[in-house]
């Protein structure tokens, strides 16, 4: 029920920055309704004890023949709070 992940030591200069990239490949990650109509995705991040300012880039891509209904993930989420989201995904009208 998910992917607990940190364990990265990236070092920057006192008031620099430094970038970290991730690719995830999660096709189970979404769940599918009973109906088989839609999908929820839900997604978890919570700080780094002792790194304030970190923020999350985030693309999500849907799986084939899937798009998002309403609102979709954010493309910057701040780090220095427990981040929790949840979207649903819908079949696409050309699958």
């Amino acid at each position: 029920d998910g992917a607990p992940t940190a364990g990265y030591s990236r070092v920057a200069l006192p008031r620099g920055s430094t970038t970290l990239t991730v690719a995830w490949q999660a096709p189970g990650l979404a769940r599918v309704s009973a109906s088989g109509a839609s999908m929820i995705y839900r997604l978890t991040f919570l700080p780094t004890p002792g790194h304030h300012g970190d923020e999350l880039r985030l693309r999500v891509t849907p799986p084939p023949g899937w798009d998002w209904r309403g609102a979709h993930p954010p493309a910057v989420v701040s780090l220095d709070e427990p981040f929790r989201g949840e979207w649903e995904l819908k079949r696409s009208s050309t699958s």
